[in-house]
């Protein structure tokens, strides 16, 4: 038995059908301040110097330094 799924539609700003896919593109989640996207900046820079911290220990630990 299929579940029909009940979703709130967004403000579509675009859609499309890739086979029997249908696509729709809502803005609803778009960041509209420079605060917004400084905080999504910083959040991402955070995550990528942890992760090459992390790298950076595992490869001198695996080299014997």
């Amino acid at each position: 038995m299929k579940r029909k799924r009940s979703i709130e539609e967004g403000h579509v700003v675009e859609s499309f059908t890739i086979g029997n896919t249908k696509i729709k593109i809502c803005d609803d989640y778009c960041v509209k301040t420079s605060e917004e996207v400084q905080a999504i900046l910083d959040r991402i820079g955070k995550l990528v110097f942890e992760q090459i911290c992390t790298d950076t220990i595992k490869l001198n630990s695996a080299s014997g330094n």
